[in-house]
């Protein structure tokens, strides 16, 4: 049975990213890796914190089954943002 309720949770899940993929539209994604400290600011989920890397795989294995263009970006902040500048400065110079 669990195994049962753990397949249609999956379909679920499919379904769900399936529907946002249907409705948006991007040219570039900046998907920012788990590797800056975790802050705890009373809206963040415990059981990421927990997991972070499984759950930025699962959504990195997501974008990729939708064929979306994304980068990965790592870090410190100030790396990530000065990445980020140059990914975007990137893609209006070559539309």
């Amino acid at each position: 049975m669990e195994r049962l309720q753990n397949c249609r949770r999956q379909n679920d899940d499919n379904a769900l990213a399936d529907a946002v993929d249907a409705i948006n539209s991007y040219d570039l994604i900046l998907f920012l890796e788990p590797d800056v400290k975790f802050v705890q600011d009373g809206g963040r989920s415990e059981e990421i914190h927990r997991d972070r890397m499984r759950y930025s795989n699962q959504i990195k294995e997501i974008l990729r089954t939708h064929n979306k263009n994304f980068v990965c970006i790592s870090g410190d902040y100030q790396n990530r943002y000065l990445e980020a500048v140059k990914k975007v400065k990137k893609l209006f110079e070559n539309p």
